[in-house]
């Protein structure tokens, strides 16, 4: 069938369909046989790394003291200001060193809860709890940073003892 469309699309002279056919077919069976050793060594390779880690980890090589991996981990972290809190995620790695998760979000220049949401809800391999229980910390924090009315605005330092678990870089006025 393929062969008759590639004599139609030329249009022309019987002989001159026939030759494109022919390099056509040709170069489909070609890229079709490269596909196949592709996939073969492929298939090998990832067997003989299969093979290789099992053996390694049965032998306790390469896999010995991992054991099983904990869930991800997270830390906000705030910069705390006179008319503006920012926010942001940390992923925790080993031994207390941590990764930024997410840019600085500021509000109430912009709606920074929704965009955190959003950020949160496209990193898929977070698990949907963690995410839950994050707004609802950036939800707390916004609460106790905006001043209630007739009194002053809350500290870092008491921000710091009521929120322990995340992280105030600084202040800003």
């Amino acid at each position: 069938m393929a062969r008759q469309l590639v004599k139609r699309s030329v249009g022309g002279a019987a002989a001159g369909g026939v030759r494109v056919g022919r390099c056509q077919r040709a170069a489909g069976v070609a890229a079709r046989e490269a596909g196949r050793r592709a996939q073969t060594r492929e298939g090998t390779l990832r067997k003989g790394l299969r093979a290789t880690a099992v053996a390694e980890d049965a032998s306790g090589g390469m896999f010995e003291g991992m054991g099983e991996t904990s869930p991800p981990t997270f830390r906000l972290k705030f910069v705390w200001g006179k008319d503006t809190l920012a926010f942001a995620v940390d992923q925790i790695l080993g031994k207390g060193n941590s990764s930024p998760l997410t840019e600085y979000f500021f509000w109430p220049q912009d709606d920074a809860w929704e965009n955190l949401k959003a950020v949160l809800e496209a990193k898929d391999w977070i698990p949907a709890s963690e995410k839950i229980a994050m707004l609802n910390r950036v939800t707390e924090v916004i609460n106790f940073w905006t001043p209630q009315e007739a009194q002053d605005q809350n500290t870092t330092d008491q921000a710091k003892a009521k929120f322990p678990e995340c992280g105030f870089t600084g202040t800003f006025y």
